[in-house]
């Protein structure tokens, strides 16, 4: 009986238990996480993986959510099958059944899987089936066998727009280096792109936000007030300009320091004729970083347009970055207070006098507060806020998240270290700190990395030096010894490439199975067959991967924390420099907010952090780094339950994470 069990809708987070197998669904906006555990031994005996069946319930459209790896091609077991005397060859279902040859074609061996694919405001159910027996004869699971058998989960995405809530958050897409940009647009430069479909696949949304947000100015009874940094992407620059047409009360304070980006934001402000509306920022302070704008319906601050986003290309299309809307009208009012600040043009006493007085210090219990949302706005006298910071970071009791675009300030390096949760660490670059923290059991890092299609290239080189190699073999040998087997293939490589021929020439063992998988897996030979390169989309200047900046604290409790804004958590951006940043404190049951942080941060990291791994800094020649491919980050599915071990073995991150996340 494989009737699943199925769950009333959710939100955001859902849980469902039908037998030995439990999933847990979080949802944001674009992305929907399914974590799940399967605590009985008997039912992880044969187990080959989960598949992932998702019904768009709107559209009525059903589909298997897409994997890269499968089980190990019909040809990769040919050398050594006689030896081994078995194949791991492509599926076939001995069970003619759709559903079963769909599911043992979209293996996951893993206990948290995302799709990246979803839209917001839908609705879908989910499907988890696990799947047992061999690759070459699946089946689902069997209860009278003790096995897992499927569980449906509803899941509903969260919309964005909505005017009855309080915040809507919006990320880009922010991973021009990817595998679905080198598929959907062949690597080409955005700007190659027909019809700016590139263009709209990076952004995924963010441009349309901040259109709509200035387009909300419609006429005589609106105002804008914006506080940015970089200011220098033209159509931005006219939709300002087109709102003040529209008779909106329009005014921007943009940093004019020397040495700044005024040197690009001057032309640009000049190119749309918008000189009249901008206000210089040139006060002896830091840099003038914010990236706001305050929406006022006559005369009242309204909401609040905040984040990591500036007003360039790259911003919003190339590194990743986020928007913030606030729809509170104290929160508004707080930050047109400080905006007419900034647009007076203080000095840096003043101001760091008036933030004192006007944007205190959150309380240490942030229950105590007054309020679910504190603004807090720099520069400061000191760097206590960077202290509270690395207080609400080292107290986490289950779990933070934090991006550090710039390098991870000491203060927060040593909470990370105090603490003994497990920290989730994304960065634009490694630095000496980082190094230090990556090094501690309860530390996961990730940073800005690429595919490179020199890697890939040379994994193709290793594949035709092999495959030449097997069908000499299997032409010539008539031996069944592996140890004949291995030299057989050893003597038969002709390429002068030494990388190559070491892919051709495995070492001797003893074992038949290992002989033949040293015979066809040594050197990444498959990868390029798997994997295409990637390239960036030339469209960032400063930074490349990462410009978030935000930490997220215990994000799976009931009282989640999220801060987020325009500053680094560095020193300068709470005493010397112009910034935003917001304090969020999750009431039970309103953690929407978090949630859509929590899912877009897990996107990023599992994006970069296989990237990373593979282009470890220790590595610095292509050899190692192929080798480092091949032992590590196999191209395919393993062919036994074995793959479940680590998520069950007391000590290891698997374990920990399977348990933290289900």
């Amino acid at each position: 009986n494989h009737s699943p069990c199925v769950s009333a809708f959710a939100a955001m987070r859902e849980r469902v238990k039908e037998g030995p197998l439990s999933v847990r669904a979080i949802s944001g906006t674009h992305v929907v996480m399914l974590c799940l555990d399967l605590t009985q031994t008997d039912a992880r005996a044969g187990l080959l993986g989960f598949a992932f069946h998702r019904k768009h319930l709107r559209l009525g459209r059903s589909d298997w959510l897409k994997t890269m790896k499968t089980f190990p091609p019909a040809d990769s077991a040919a050398v050594g099958a006689s030896a081994a005397g078995s194949s791991a060859g492509a599926v076939a279902a001995k069970d003619d059944s759709d559903m079963v040859k769909g599911a043992a074609s979209h293996l996951v061996q893993k206990f948290r899987w995302n799709d990246y694919t979803v839209a917001p405001g839908e609705k879908y159910e989910y499907t988890v089936y696990p799947v047992y027996g061999k690759p070459e004869s699946p089946t689902f699971g069997d209860a009278s066998k003790k096995q897992a058998t499927p569980v449906k989960i509803a899941v509903a995405t969260e919309a964005l727009g909505d005017p009855t809530q309080q915040h809507d958050v919006i990320f880009n897409r922010g991973v021009a280096g990817s595998q679905a940009y080198a598929q959907k647009f062949q690597n080409r430069p955005p700007a190659e792109v027909p019809n700016n479909e590139a263009f709209k696949w990076l952004a995924r949304g963010l441009d349309e936000a901040l259109f709509g947000f200035l387009a909300q100015a419609s006429g005589p009874d609106y105002a804008l007030r914006a506080a940015v940094y970089e200011f220098k992407y033209l159509p931005v620059l006219q939709a300002f300009k087109a709102a003040s047409e529209r008779g909106a009360d329009v005014r921007i304070v943009y940093d004019s320091k020397d040495k700044g980006p005024k040197d690009e934001s001057d032309p640009a402000i000049a190119a749309v004729g918008i000189e009249k509306l901008v206000l210089r920022r040139a006060a002896k302070t830091g840099i003038a970083h914010n990236k706001f704008i305050i929406l006022l319906h006559r005369g009242k601050p309204k909401m609040v347009w905040t984040g990591s986003t500036n007003m360039t290309e790259s911003g919003i299309f190339g590194q990743s970055n986020v928007a913030h809307i606030t729809r509170d009208e104290a929160v508004a009012a707080m930050y047109l207070s400080y905006w007419e600040q900034l647009a007076a043009d203080v000095s840096i006493a003043a101001l760091r006098s008036w933030t004192v007085k006007n944007s205190p210090d959150p309380p240490a219990d942030l229950a105590a507060a007054s309020t679910q949302i504190i603004p807090v706005f720099s520069p400061r006298p000191d760097d206590r806020m960077l202290q509270y910071y690395a207080q609400l970071l080292g107290n986490s009791k289950s779990m933070s998240c934090f991006t550090a675009a710039f390098g991870i300030n000491a203060l927060m390096g040593e909470a990370i270290r105090g603490t003994k949760a497990p920290a989730y660490i994304l960065l634009e670059k490694f630095d000496k700190t980082s190094a230090e923290l990556e090094k501690l059991p309860h530390v996961s890092l990730a940073y800005g990395a690429f595919l490179e299609q020199e890697m890939v290239e040379s994994a193709k080189r290793f594949s035709l030096a092999k495959d030449k190699a097997i069908h000499a073999l299997r032409a010539q040998a008539d031996t069944d010894d592996p140890d004949a087997l291995a030299d057989a293939l050893a003597s038969l490589s002709t390429t002068d490439d030494p990388a190559a021929a070491k892919a051709a020439s495995p070492a001797k063992t003893t074992s038949p199975a290992k002989a033949a998988s040293a015979a066809v897996a040594d050197g990444a030979s498959e990868w390029h067959k798997v994997w295409q390169g990637e390239t960036l989309s030339g469209l960032n200047e400063h930074v490349q991967f990462v410009h978030l900046k935000f930490l997220l604290v215990d994000p799976l409790s009931e009282q989640p924390v999220v801060v987020t804004g325009s500053g680094n958590f560095s020193k300068p951006s709470v005493n010397a420099n112009d910034e935003n940043m917001l304090v969020i404190r999750c009431a039970p049951g309103q953690t929407r907010v978090a949630d859509i942080y929590f899912t877009e941060f897990f996107r990023l990291y599992d994006h970069w952090s296989f990237r990373s791994h593979l282009k470890d800094r220790h590595f610095t020649k292509w050899k190692d780094r192929m080798d480092r491919l091949d032992k590590e980050v196999s191209p395919y599915l393993a062919t036994t339950s074995a793959w479940i071990d680590p998520y069950f073995a007391e000590g290891t991150r698997q374990c920990a994470e399977r348990v933290m996340f289900a």
